[in-house]
């Protein structure tokens, strides 16, 4: 496309704040290109193997965990059930099973993340509390006392009376 000639009556280009318009072209074409390295197929690729990893994480470590936090819990009068839903592992009230704690695997994330979710519900009005613990490719170097650090500040969440 050959360059625009300012011609009477047409307003100026708007100012770029001191970019140049090769600049911003050639950052344009590295975005582009990015996008193509990032694309479906290696988003694909990727979720797979944070599915992987994710689920590794979840019997080996937090299943575990929760079932050692739970009888902890119930020691201290507070009856908690472990269960494992499809991509997490949840900590349910016996008191109230609207309130939990879980460990989920989110890949509808980009990158995919472990998540710790809290939920209550406290005179029919339901919270959540979701954050995340880490990120794809960091979700394999994660521990129990990563886990259970994030695990006892949720907690304090849904235990509060």
């Amino acid at each position: 496309m050959p360059p625009r000639r300012d011609t009477p009556g047409r307003k100026a280009p708007a100012p770029t704040a001191g970019l140049e318009t090769a600049d911003i072209r050639r950052r344009i074409r590295e975005a582009i290109a990015d996008a193509h390295l990032t694309g479906p197929e290696a988003r694909r690729a990727r979720t797979a193997r944070a599915e992987e990893v994710g689920s590794e994480l979840l019997e080996r470590i937090a299943a575990p965990l929760f079932r050692t936090v739970a009888a902890a819990l119930t020691a201290e009068g507070y009856r908690f059930t472990v269960s494992m839903p499809p991509g997490a592992v949840r900590l349910t009230s016996d008191a109230s099973g609207d309130d939990y704690v879980e460990f989920a695997l989110d890949t509808k994330r980009d990158p995919a993340a472990m998540l710790i979710r809290s939920a209550r519900v406290r005179r029919d009005e339901g919270m959540i509390d979701e954050r995340v613990v880490a990120e794809h490719p960091a979700i394999g170097a994660l521990t129990d006392a990563h886990l259970f650090t994030a695990l006892l500040t949720a907690l304090r969440f849904v235990v509060d009376r």
